[in-house]
């Protein structure tokens, strides 16, 4: 029981760590312009830093996924069972309401992320 659900929590902190990189505007080849003229760049919109931050909750809990597949304690078990739930949180959380994504509705990185 357990093994199935430490591979399942390793194979979706995988596609929360992966999807965004593949989802973001950046890699649809959306850029924000800043300044004008020959001084005008262009930078990656809010969504690409926000799919950053979901690798930073999808490595903890893949590597979270693997440890429930080895450990046989119960107090262990418990343990990482808590923190997953906490860090399953912050996946939700930060397109939602902690970073920004971008403003449209109807572009691909807010029906991914969101």
């Amino acid at each position: 029981m357990y093994k199935v659900l430490g591979v399942a929590i390793f194979a979706i902190a995988v596609a929360i760590g992966v999807a965004p990189f593949f989802t973001d505007c950046s890699s649809q080849g959306h850029f924000m312009t800043i300044g004008m003229g020959t001084s005008a760049m262009q930078v990656p919109m809010a969504c690409h830093w926000a799919g950053r931050s979901e690798l930073a909750v999808g490595i903890p809990l893949a590597v979270m996924g693997g440890m429930f597949t080895f450990t046989k304690r119960k107090s262990s078990l418990m343990s990482l069972s808590i923190f997953a739930g906490i860090l399953g949180a912050l996946a939700i959380l930060l397109p939602n309401n902690i970073m920004a994504t971008c403003g449209s509705a109807t572009m691909m990185c807010n029906t991914v992320m969101k």
